[in-house]
């Protein structure tokens, strides 16, 4: 919205808090991020707005080990919004240092199918990015005049069992003459005739220790060979 001041309106702002803290939430167990919805009705007193609390810690690394971070927010309603999180605030009390910022909230006056300028909204003050989402089916639906369609089609993805028993499955020349793959180690030089083209059957007659001398090699795109 920033970049076409002259194509959006103001619709509210949004009152967020950044809070210090050395503790985790009380009651959740000492856990390492967490996440709080508080219902507009059980905010203290009754909003029109649900109250977003969650929290990040250094497992994050977001901040020092033994410290967390805590973020409030939620829509001003009165013309006094810090108060407005004191429903939250209280959940996370001790708090060692706060900080409190109000941003305005736009959305674009018309759809860009006309302009070809499409506009996305702020960011409310939702921390589960729900509304975020909504609006990127939004402006994919405005470029594309379609709607955004996720669903996984063909078949579906297989695990890493199978992908580890294949890659260990008994490998096959693609000479069409069923040869096995070529043999290693100790039988090298028998495996370079059969990659010369002298053939299986041909490096197999070769007694073990006697210097073979391979056939010309064909041209590179008659060669087809797998590992």
């Amino acid at each position: 919205p920033s970049y076409f001041p002259s194509r959006v309106h103001q619709v509210g702002n949004c009152v967020r808090c950044i809070c210090v803290l050395n503790h985790s939430i009380p009651n959740t167990k000492d856990a390492d991020s967490a996440m709080v919805i508080i219902p507009q009705n059980q905010c203290n007193p009754p909003r029109q707005n649900d109250v977003y609390v969650s929290v990040l810690s250094s497992v994050h690394a977001v901040c020092p080990k033994g410290k967390y971070l805590a973020f409030v927010s939620t829509t001003a309603e009165t013309s006094d919004p810090t108060h407005e999180l004191d429903s939250a605030l209280r959940l996370l009390e001790p708090i060692e240092e706060r900080f409190v910022y109000v941003t305005p909230m736009f959305v674009p006056n018309e759809p860009g199918t006309a302009s070809k300028v499409f506009i996305s909204k702020s960011y409310d003050s939702s921390s589960h990015f729900e509304s975020t989402t909504d609006d990127v089916f939004r402006l994919y639906r405005e470029i594309t005049g379609q709607d955004l369609d996720l669903t996984v089609r063909g078949a579906p993805a297989r695990g890493w069992r199978h992908r580890h028993r294949h890659r260990h499955r008994a490998r096959r020349c693609r000479c069409g003459a069923g040869c096995p793959r070529p043999p290693r180690g100790a039988h090298a030089a028998r495996a370079g005739a059969h990659r010369r083209g002298a053939g299986r059957h041909a490096a197999a007659a070769v007694p073990r220790g006697q210097r073979i001398t391979a056939a010309p090699s064909p041209p590179k795109e008659e060669i087809f060979f797998s590992f």
